[in-house]
């Protein structure tokens, strides 16, 4: 049994209690993992071209203004306390986003 097969079944013996805090750290480390991530590509310059790209975009007039936050585009990190559904769905999208 590998390890990944251990944990897993760790789980599936949780409390509904044990579950929600063991998510809730998860959740939280999956955070801390994509700023430190995201800071260090940030700091080696791997996503100036980002920077580019919105002014090129903006020299050809075609930079839209940045929407405001609504309930559908926002979605707080989770505290400690609690993890919503959308905070699992963006743990989902940046799970995708890593391994392209």
């Amino acid at each position: 049994m590998t390890r990944v097969e251990e944990i897993e079944m760790a789980v599936d013996s949780l409390s509904e209690e044990e579950f929600r805090k063991f998510r809730n750290w998860f959740l939280e480390r999956d955070w801390e993992k994509w700023d430190t991530q995201l800071e260090s590509d940030s700091a080696e310059g791997r996503l100036d071209f980002l920077v580019q790209e919105a002014m090129d975009e903006k020299k050809q007039g075609r930079l839209r203004g940045i929407p405001t936050q609504t309930a559908a585009n926002t979605h707080p990190r989770p505290s400690s306390q609690t993890a919503t559904a959308p905070a699992c769905q963006q743990a989902r999208l940046r799970r995708r986003c890593h391994s392209t």
